[in-house]
């Protein structure tokens, strides 16, 4: 984006409201001390900058002045045409992600980077940005939930929207590389700035004033906002085969009322899923069985509860600065735009095309946990109809390498197909080819599953060492065998004379 607007005169000069010149069009960012600081500079000569650069006006609120319920001060963005905002916007994301760079590093310091999310960089080491926006661009303008929807899938951002209105204000969250805050804020600003020939929106524009904020800002967690509807419906994990709805019904029933109990089942075989709903007739009661300190059994497994739609990151997760960053229902998230992205990227023993810079937290381990969390939230976001269609998929596989996917007498591939509900199959050896196809059936989580695991034994097989003999014990064998040949040949013409 070509951040050079030659022609225009100075920068206007800094107010309590969008002076004269400024422009009719006005975004708002929602910023940290530290970011207003960064954006600011050293006497004021980067925002000048921006301003010069961007042909806009910059004005935050005063030192102390909050969005409500935050410790963020309001960044009222204002120019004359949605580009030379947006050209504003891509300057103030350099600062954004020059804060990011240092939070990382006081994290990886602490040793707390991809464990827990900071005010530039989440636990994935995507960056966030907030903003606040106008009731009608945070509902999607006139096409709703569709454009947010849309505005996910097409930009790769994750999105926060609080229901919460403040004087036609709601803060979004966005979340992902900078390219995708970018596109993000793009496609937000576009939606506000459809209003600015209303009547209203010079006043909105010039509002940055809201009261206090708290110390103790907690955004709600994305289950309590629109998706609250579903609060008294708990996910349940891990299921034996033997567990069916009444089952399940009679064991959650201790915790309280319950609806309805659904066991998925697949819909050719009949065979458990392994997963299941409970539906209680109140809140309270989901409450008091996922607050249970003790370990759920249930017909000899252990099962995991969850609340339904809420990733198990979010779950164990403490309170953070910044809102989280799924929002259940109403996120659909894409995977990296760089080829191969994913969890599962590696395929049999190939070197993995990983995460973007943005994405990777540093250690093995660390990324590992980053993955499975963005895969989660990736599941989460996929309409529940979807999950109980039924998918395969196939990949093909060294033939000397395959008995440790099948294990003694199939125990391997039975033991897989019990855990997850998917079929797996593996063809035959054919002529003028040294590979196996693989093939997993099933609904779209049990498959993946299925594919985990069997990828997790067919590594473990390649780190086992071939045992190889010594050049000793190898003479010794072929010194036991001559021997034993030598004996065979006198046995046998011993015979031949009786």
């Amino acid at each position: 984006m070509k951040r050079g607007m030659e022609g225009r005169g100075p920068p206007p000069k800094r107010g309590r409201g969008p002076p004269v010149g400024a422009g009719r069009c006005a975004f708002k960012v929602l910023c940290p001390d530290s970011l207003v600081a960064a954006v600011l500079g050293p006497n004021g000569q980067a925002v000048a900058q921006v301003q010069e650069q961007s042909g806009c006006h910059c004005n935050f609120s005063r030192r102390g002045e909050f969005f409500p319920n935050s410790k963020l001060r309001v960044l009222v963005v204002s120019g004359p045409s949605p580009i030379d905002i947006m050209t504003c916007l891509d300057m103030v994301l350099d600062h954004v992600g020059s804060c990011a760079n240092e939070e990382r590093q006081v994290l990886e310091g602490q040793g707390k980077f991809g464990e827990e999310d900071g005010e530039f960089v989440d636990a994935a080491g995507d960056l966030r940005l907030c903003v606040a926006v106008t009731d009608f661009a945070a509902k999607g303008g006139n096409d709703g939930a569709d454009a947010i929807s849309r505005i996910q899938e097409e930009t790769g951002v994750r999105l926060y929207i609080d229901e919460t209105s403040y004087d036609n204000h709601q803060l979004i969250v966005l979340a992902g590389n900078r390219d995708q805050l970018l596109a993000g804020l793009e496609r937000f600003n576009s939606l506000v700035q459809a209003r600015m020939e209303e009547d209203w929106f010079p006043a909105w524009a010039d509002l940055k004033t809201f009261g206090g904020g708290r110390d103790d800002f907690r955004p709600p967690p994305p289950h309590e906002g629109r998706s609250s509807k579903h609060r008294n419906v708990l996910f349940i994990g891990g299921l034996s085969q033997q567990t069916d709805a009444a089952n399940l019904q009679s064991y959650f029933s201790r915790y309280g009322e319950v609806v309805e109990a659904d066991v998925k089942r697949d819909g050719q075989t009949g065979r458990s899923k392994g997963f299941g709903f409970i539906t209680f007739a109140e809140e309270a009661c989901a409450e008091s069985c996922l607050t249970d300190p003790k370990e759920h059994n249930l017909d000899g497994k252990r099962i995991d509860v969850k609340r339904y739609g809420v990733s198990e990151r979010r779950q164990d997760a403490g309170p953070s600065f910044a809102p989280p960053s799924r929002r259940p229902h109403e996120e659909r998230i894409r995977g990296p735009p760089e080829p191969a992205p994913g969890p599962f990227g590696r395929g049999y023993g190939g070197p993995s095309a990983g995460f973007p810079p943005e994405r990777r937290p540093e250690g093995g381990s660390r990324k590992a946990l980053a993955d499975i969390k963005w895969f989660g939230g990736l599941a989460e976001a996929v309409p529940a109809q979807y999950l109980d269609l039924d998918y395969c998929i196939t990949c093909s596989l060294p033939s000397a390498q395959c008995g440790a996917l099948i294990g003694r007498r199939g125990e391997n591939i039975n033991e897989v197909e019990r855990k997850t509900g998917a079929k797996v199959q593996l063809s035959k050896k054919e002529q003028n080819t040294d590979h196996r196809t693989l093939s997993v059936t099933g609904p779209l989580i049990a498959v993946y599953a299925a594919h985990l695991l069997l990828m997790r034994d067919y590594n473990e097989a390649l780190q086992v060492p071939e045992v190889r003999p010594s050049p000793v014990a190898a003479e010794s064998k072929i010194q036991e065998l001559q021997k034993e040949i030598g004996r065979l040949k006198q046995q046998m013409g011993g015979g031949a004379y009786r």
